[in-house]
């Protein structure tokens, strides 16, 4: 059984998300034997009320019962991929609830909610980039537009629901629309993803073309022994990658489907 406390030393405080990926190669695999070991803790890390994915259960940790953008984004595709279409659900609503809270959507996305105090908008000096992703700043969490619209494509073609769709739309609008700064650092890698999901579930043109966009973009950026490296800036406090390779790979792999 995996010990999600080991899995990555580079989400130290965002547990799930490792898990949720192993689940859902288990689940593209048939390891039927892993997703029956591993599912079942993967549910206790949802919170009942909100349908967001915890940081962490441990209250003696740092950001105990903070509920993040992306983990939440990758728990709802996994529970879409098993299906299990009730709880994803409510992790849509809980992307409703993020967007509906913000103050300035035009501008800035903030990312942390928590079940006492709702969204997060409070961020301590220099760590700002955990809290909140800013349109026209290169070194933000530009991913989470993409992640949180390629979770929503994927529960509106599960589902049928446009209320699903038309949420991605915005959000995948939000990171479309961050200006030529996101593609000054590799954080912007996710944008791909949604875009992509986006015209697989609607087939309209503006979203292959930025997939087409980001595709480019990512071939550009490869280096000469085949590899993605984070060598765009150095990590800020708060990073929560140090190692891009996987974290590429993977995202390719989905532009890739389109």
């Amino acid at each position: 059984m995996l010990d999600v406390r080991e899995a990555d030393p580079h989400f130290p405080n965002c547990r799930s998300y490792p898990l949720s990926c192993i689940i859902m190669s288990a689940s593209l695999l048939q390891r039927y034997d892993i997703l029956r070991a591993t599912v079942p803790e993967l549910l206790t890390w949802q919170d009942e009320t909100s349908g967001g994915f915890v940081n962490n259960k441990d209250p003696l940790q740092p950001g105990f019962g903070d509920q993040v953008l992306f983990p939440t984004a990758q728990g709802g595709m996994t529970l879409v991929q098993l299906g299990l279409l009730d709880p994803a659900r409510r992790v849509g609503v809980w992307f409703e609830n993020l967007w509906n809270a913000q103050p300035n959507p035009d501008k800035e996305l903030y990312h942390v909610w928590r079940q006492e105090g709702g969204l997060q908008t409070a961020c301590e000096p220099g760590m700002e980039v955990t809290m909140v992703t800013k349109k026209h700043s290169a070194w933000e969490w530009h991913f989470d537009g993409g992640i949180a619209a390629a979770f929503l494509a994927k529960l509106f073609m599960a589902t049928g629901e446009s209320r699903w769709l038309k949420l991605a739309e915005k959000y995948q609008d939000f990171s479309m629309s961050s200006g030529d700064e996101m593609f000054h650092s590799w954080q912007t890698c996710k944008s791909g993803w949604g875009a992509g999901m986006l015209f697989i579930a609607t087939g309209e043109r503006k979203w292959l073309e930025w997939t087409l966009r980001m595709a480019d973009w990512f071939v550009g950026r490869q280096h000469a022994d085949g590899c993605w490296a984070a060598d765009f800036v150095p990590d800020p406090p708060g990073c929560p990658y140090t190692d891009e390779q996987r974290n590429e790979s993977w995202t390719i792999h989905m532009v890739a489907e389109v």
